[in-house]
């Protein structure tokens, strides 16, 4: 019995000949391969996407200003500032308009607010 037994398993684990399997051509199936082997990836299809280009602002170059001396106390200080090659006297609250306004006058330097920026540039002497 136990010869029996054990050649039905190793007859059962081997290639069986043609003429053994009676007809049968396809090949072994094993129930447990789609458990241990990983599930094939499906390939996307590859979209070509549209670049958007955003125009950027204009660049506001800086105002430039020079400053050349600063006088005074607290709460009354006066700049000398040079802009583009003028000359002028300044306090703070004063504003050239549609170019800079004087927000600011430190002992070292002059807070301006860059109107066409919409933002504070600050020269240092």
């Amino acid at each position: 019995m136990y010869k029996i037994v054990c050649f039905l398993i190793v007859f059962s684990f081997t290639n069986i000949p043609n003429h053994f399997a009676a007809g049968i051509d396809k090949p072994y199936f094993d129930f447990f391969r789609k458990l241990i082997q990983p599930k094939p990836k499906k390939k996307r299809k590859q979209v070509k996407r549209r670049q958007s280009i955003k125009k950027s602002a204009p660049t506001i170059p800086p105002l430039g200003i020079k400053i050349l001396g600063i006088t005074g106390e607290e709460g009354s200080r006066v700049a000398i500032i040079n802009y583009k090659g003028d000359q002028a006297l300044v306090e703070e609250g004063d504003s050239k308009p549609g170019i800079y306004k004087v927000i600011q006058i430190y002992e070292d330097k002059v807070v301006f607010m860059h109107i066409k920026a919409s933002k504070r540039e600050i020269s240092k002497m």
